[in-house]
């Protein structure tokens, strides 16, 4: 099994008010491609996707959008799977699941 390792995102963070997408939506788009590139199984975030235990809807959309939509190598199933430890996340709809 081929692992993509990667901690603590923060999706969601601003930086003295500032939004931060455009710079999570590179930095999103790099990590898919590294691990499509390595053709990696799954990547592992040991850490926080986002920022706060109620994420704005910008920030679960550039989660969704950028791992769990169809397109960027989903389709032929290039594309790994998203696996996360991390306190800020209920990705499976249950706390208690993580």
């Amino acid at each position: 099994m081929r692992v993509l390792h990667t901690s603590d995102w923060h999706l969601g963070k601003t930086l003295r008010g500032r939004s931060r997408t455009d710079e999570f939506e590179k930095v999103l788009l790099e990590i898919l491609d590294i691990a499509i590139r390595e053709r990696a199984d799954v990547v592992l975030v040991t850490g926080d996707i986002f920022d706060s235990v109620a994420p704005s809807a910008e920030a679960e959309r550039l989660f969704y959008q950028g791992f769990l939509a169809p397109g960027r190598g989903k389709e032929d199933g290039r594309a790994p799977d998203p696996a996360s430890v991390g306190k800020d996340e209920t990705l499976l709809g249950d706390e208690k699941a993580l």
